[in-house]
């Protein structure tokens, strides 16, 4: 007998989707499941995986301390590939962006694909200039999932 695995979308924190709307995305998707489910831009969608190996995994790349920050971490990642048009480039390479799939490779790895480095840079860029931004959608996803 096969196992299937269930996928459990969550509504998107209100801050998110407003904030996201700026940049012209649609919808924020929270996903959670056993699967291997990918975080990804699908159209105008943001698709944010919940699950994450550990927060040492991002701490490569990011200065991240809880969950909440990982996860808010990988919205704000996604959401520079799609601000940056990775998603036009990578489609006509014939290749998905997925967060995980980064998390696989080595940090020399991931930085030598252009769109990652922009992308981390982003995260980079938005968490240490825009700190008290960062904090609220780290907060208000917070209160989302408890």
């Amino acid at each position: 007998m096969a196992i299937k695995n269930e996928l459990i979308k969550i509504k998107a924190p209100q801050f998110w989707e407003e904030f996201a709307r700026g940049y012209g995305i649609s919808e924020v998707i929270l996903i959670k499941g056993d699967g291997s489910y990918k975080s990804m831009i699908i159209g105008d969608i943001v698709v944010i995986n919940l699950h994450y190996r550990e927060v040492g995994g991002y701490r490569k790349i990011l200065d991240v301390e809880c969950y909440e920050e990982v996860i808010t971490a990988k919205f704000l990642h996604e959401l520079a590939h799609y601000i940056k048009k990775h998603y036009v480039q990578k489609m006509k390479q014939g290749k998905i962006i997925t967060l995980e799939d980064v998390c696989e490779r080595t940090l020399e790895e991931i930085l030598a694909d252009p769109c990652e480095r922009e992308a981390w840079d982003f995260v980079l860029e938005f968490k240490h200039e825009k700190p008290e931004l960062f904090q609220a959608l780290v907060e208000s996803l917070k209160a989302c999932l408890h």
